[in-house]
């Protein structure tokens, strides 16, 4: 049987009717199997095409750290993501592009890649949480993850179309249906196409053949299967393929199957909605409804919140009770923009020009949602939070800040000083009416009915809770505000799976002041503060996008490098050696020099836990202070 599919895909393939990457895609794939080619041959390569060029980059900054910059080039994210994974995405985005329409009588194109696209991202937002596997991986094989169905419509349109009309009226399954007509069906037919493209066949296999008896829950294959599960039935969801109460049960099983019982089913698809947006945008499908409205946390659901359309889009707003929302901004096409956003909606809007303004009309407006800029003159708008939070009458207000410089210490402050939420400018519309919805349903809620009011501080504290994380206070070392000791150990622990999964370079080193002793003693503990705050700035300025410095305690630090061997680490290392030699710090009229001994390592074969890569670095390190210090060892 086997061998007969084979020939069968082998006819097929040699048809030159199957589906297949073209331009730069193509050269991609070939670029990727020559064994000498090299990052920077496969960037420029992509960099001719400007929107795959957009499209990588904007999956390269999906996964970013929160400590890390932004990233802007191609080279860089390609660095980041992987040539394999590349070329996943590439090939992906190069098929929608070119199979967007067709000649087969009966099957949606548009549709069929508005489910793949949105089984993808949902599949992405699943890995992000909980690491099953690499998410752009998952991303790339799940938007192909039928294309044996696109195939057979491409090669066999006529045919294929009277398949798929038989099978409404037919008690045979669609795949019995295509074997018997086609001699193979589109699972098998997209198993043969995703392993002839070289796509990682672990997750092909899982996709297509999903949880067996055998798989243990706790084991990673157990995982997968049901991550791939649960991103189909949210794309079923929300392409309105099925929307019965026992499928939300079903989801609802099977997030806390993966480890997701915490994540809300709402907060899921939000964040999937939100992607959905500007990925349907980049591919032309803005015209497909994508909608969540009809999935609901099923304890919630008594106190759900209607739904209403605003210019088409989904939003959780109700007519019964009109909220009043004062949006305050020292711009005047800025509240324009705001009130043309909101204006279609159950809102009752007001404006200020700034926060004094803001405090002038709290007694005649009273406000149940602020929505504020960051930066104006006069009291801006963390200062208005401030006041607000201490009035002991507009203080439950729900306030969201307006800010273009969404960093993480800028954050870190917003939330300490009582902002709900925030939202980076520039926003679109769909992104601020979905930053509402949970101000909207706590206020709504506390309007409706005051017996509920247990569930209300439940779900405030569930908010809360989420800021706490946002703020990463937990993990950040407040002397230096690099990640710290906890963060250190956890990321490179991710960062360790991810490598040995995918056979990726891995390094990290150990950093140590020389003497720091001395400076304390000299210069008083102000003095050394000041020496380790400011090493904290220039390893972060030095080190490359994909590479996270932290601070383990005292003087020690340590640089984690992904993708990384141990000759360009090594490199990095001596740079910032040499870069600490030649710095001076300023300390009153007194200048303190200092140099930096550091023990590099490597994930190496033989390595059983990542706890001997961090052992080798230590060891290297003293190493290095017992050969005269400033050296890399």
């Amino acid at each position: 049987m086997k061998q007969h599919i084979e020939a069968k895909f082998d006819e097929l393939k040699a048809s030159g009717k199957m589906p297949s990457p073209k331009g730069v895609a193509l050269a991609i794939l070939r670029l990727a199997k020559k064994s000498d080619v090299t990052i920077d041959e496969f960037a420029n390569v992509v960099k001719t095409d400007p929107s795959l060029s957009g499209n990588i980059i904007k999956a390269a900054n999906s996964e970013r750290s929160f400590y890390s910059r932004p990233i802007a080039s191609v080279q860089v994210a390609v660095q980041r993501l992987g040539m394999a994974t590349v070329k996943s995405l590439a090939l992906g985005f190069s098929l929608i592009d070119s199979y967007r329409k067709g000649g087969c009588r009966g099957f949606d194109y548009s549709h069929y890649w508005a489910e793949q696209l949105l089984r993808a991202i949902a599949i992405r937002e699943i890995a992000i949480r909980t690491r099953v596997a690499p998410s752009e991986d998952l991303f790339s094989v799940a938007l192909l993850g039928e294309i044996g169905r696109l195939a057979l419509a491409t090669i066999y349109p006529e045919e294929y179309a009277r398949t798929l009309d038989e099978s409404h009226h037919t008690a045979m399954s669609l795949a019995e249906l295509e074997t018997k007509t086609f001699y193979i069906d589109h699972d098998e037919l997209t198993r043969y196409i995703l392993r002839d493209w070289g796509l990682p066949d672990i997750l092909v296999e899982t996709q297509l053949t999903g949880i067996s008896s055998r798989d243990k829950p706790d084991s990673r294959q157990f995982q997968l299967g049901m991550s791939y599960e649960v991103a189909r039935d949210i794309a079923r969801l929300g392409m309105a393929k099925a929307s019965d109460k026992s499928v939300q049960l079903d989801l609802d099983s099977k997030l806390a199957a993966v480890g997701m019982s915490d994540v809300g089913k709402e907060d899921l698809v939000e964040n999937i909605l939100a992607e959905w947006q500007e990925w349907s945008h980049s591919f032309g499908l803005d015209s497909i409804k994508v909608s969540f409205e009809h999935i609901s946390n099923t304890e919630q659901d008594e106190l759900a919140v209607p739904v209403t359309e605003v210019d088409g889009t989904a939003v959780d707003l109700t007519g019964e009770q009109v909220l009043n929302v004062l949006i305050v901004d020292d711009d005047a096409d800025t509240r324009e923009y705001m009130k043309l956003c909101l204006g279609a909606s159950h809102f009752r809007l007001y404006t200020a020009e700034n926060g004094e303004d803001a405090l002038s009309k709290l007694v005649d407006i009273d406000p149940d949602i602020i929505i504020s800029d960051w930066m104006m003159p006069e009291l801006d708008g963390l200062g208005l939070c401030r006041v607000v939070r201490q009035s002991s009458e507009y203080g439950g207000a729900y306030f969201i800040l307006m800010t273009a410089d969404d960093t993480h210490d800028k954050l870190i402050d917003a939330f300490n000083s009582g902002v709900d939420d925030y939202i980076a400018k520039p926003f679109s519309r769909e992104l601020l009416l979905a930053r509402l919805r949970p101000g909207v349903r706590i206020t709504q809620m506390s309007k409706q009915n005051q017996a509920g009011k247990y569930r209300i501080e439940k779900l405030a504290n569930e908010l809360a809770i989420v800021n706490r994380k946002l703020s990463l206070s937990s993990l950040t070392d407040p002397l230096t505000k690099l990640p710290n000791r906890r963060y250190a150990l956890k990321r490179l622990e991710q960062e360790w799976a991810t490598s040995q999964r995918g056979q990726r370079d891995l390094s990290c080193m150990m950093i140590d002041i020389d003497y720091f002793k001395v400076v304390n003693d000299t210069y008083g503990h102000a003095g050394g503060d000041l020496v380790l705050k400011g090493l904290a700035k220039i390893l972060k300025g030095l080190l490359r996008n994909n590479d996270v410095a932290c601070r383990m305690g005292g003087e020690e630090f340590m640089v984690i490098c992904p993708d990384t061997n141990m000759e360009n680490a090594v490199k990095v290392a001596e740079r910032i050696c040499e870069a600490i030699e030649r710095t001076v710090f300023p300390y009153g009229d007194k200048a303190i020099h200092i140099t930096l001994s550091i023990g590099v390592s490597i994930r190496e074969n033989g390595h059983s836990h990542l706890d001997e890569m961090i052992s080798n670095a230590d060891k290297r390190l003293y190493e290095a202070k017992a050969a005269g210090r400033n050296l890399v060892m």
